[in-house]
């Protein structure tokens, strides 16, 4: 497995992972302004027939007004669901932090919300009032990972994930420094962490592994590759 074919393999892998994310992105505002519409006219009717019968024009305002705050406090909160998890690894004495990106299943689990039993009613109705502003604020959280994607440094990236894809099992933070000591590995690993099928393992120290779906694609990918090199092969000796 050439590292040049593997870099054309990751720089693929990565240009499949931002279509997804701006179909993602497409869906989630789509939704949201749609949602947000219906959650407008509902307060409009409520408005207009309980409390300002007088003015329809004033009635639609406030109700804007509703739910415009409810979409600022949702997007000024918006870190506290959908922020970075920090985590602490001490390497020759010394304390790195590293940042992990939120998967794109708690993006969407934040979008439409958790089935949560233990919620009281009042609390489930805040949760669906609160819907059309958090697809609004997901779509704008995955319109910045877009550009998160797209900026990270692809050799350096795919350097750690052939690692991972070569060990098959969970490989130590120290481990990849010690093994890459030019990286940034702050960056790198935040940038890794964007990269679909990377997973961190927290337990007994922070380490990197790759999910079986993952694995499996770059076992049929380096099967296809291997494949190609013999057919070359046997075609220069005939």
């Amino acid at each position: 497995m050439k590292k040049e074919d593997f870099y054309r393999w990751f720089e693929g892998r990565k240009g499949t992972q931002q279509r997804i994310l701006y179909g993602a992105l497409i869906t989630l505002t789509l939704m949201g302004l749609i949602a947000c519409f219906f959650e407008w006219l509902i307060f409009f009717v409520i408005l207009k027939i309980g409390f300002i019968k007088s003015s329809a024009i004033l009635a639609a305002f406030v109700g804007m007004l509703i739910s415009g705050g409810v979409l600022l406090g949702s997007w000024l909160r918006l870190p506290v669901h959908l922020g970075d998890t920090k985590h602490e690894v001490d390497v020759d004495g010394r304390v790195i932090e590293i940042a992990v990106a939120p998967t794109m299943t708690a993006v969407w689990t934040y979008a439409f919300g958790t089935i949560d039993s233990d919620r009281n009613f009042a609390e489930r109705l805040i949760a669906w009032l609160c819907l059309p502003q958090r697809l609004l604020c997901a779509a704008w959280y995955v319109w910045k990972r877009v550009g998160q994607v797209n900026s990270i440094h692809l050799e350096a990236c795919a350097d750690i994930v052939r690692m991972l894809f070569r060990k098959a099992e969970r490989v130590e933070v120290e481990t990849i420094i010690e093994k890459k000591p030019s990286l940034n590995i702050v960056r790198t690993l935040r940038d890794v962490s964007l990269f679909d099928g990377v997973i961190f393992l927290t337990r007994k120290g922070v380490a990197l592994s790759l999910t079986g779906r993952l694995l499996d694609d770059l076992t049929e990918w380096k099967a296809q590759q291997t494949s190609a090199e013999f057919s070359g092969d046997q075609q220069g000796f005939d």
